[in-house]
């Protein structure tokens, strides 16, 4: 049954738009990690794989986080992605997610700042 957990292929294969989320009291509020488990099919770092035929690439994962969760809730012409007119919401990481392999993703890519509407709400300094 592992290989079927968040079949998340077969859905976009089959023309959904899959979101990625968590829920506070299940799992951790953290939006990479469930970009990292969508690309490596590992519900922990060192874990096994489970159903490696069920993995996203990297910017399907992505747009799992963003543009995808922004149309089923219905601001997709304010939020989900960055445009003209937007809101301007981003999250700056430590690096470039398409040069770290899905399996170094959790370690390796970090978030150092995040806007909403263009102001910063957590950076560094802060």
């Amino acid at each position: 049954m592992a290989a079927r957990w968040t079949a998340a292929r077969s859905a976009t294969d089959a023309g959904h738009r899959v979101s990625l989320h968590n829920d506070g009291v299940c799992s951790p509020t953290d939006p990479l990690s469930g970009v990292a488990t969508a690309i490596s099919r590992r519900a922990h770092p060192s874990g096994p794989v489970h159903g490696p035929a069920e993995r996203l690439t990297l910017d399907e994962a992505l747009c799992a986080v963003t543009v995808h969760p922004a149309w089923q809730l219905h601001p997709e012409h304010e939020i989900g992605m960055l445009r003209t007119g937007m809101r301007a919401d981003l999250t700056v990481l430590t690096t470039d997610p398409r040069r770290v392999s899905p399996d170094a993703f959790r370690a390796e890519v970090r978030v150092t700042a995040t806007y909403l509407g263009g102001r910063p709400t957590h950076t560094p300094e802060r």
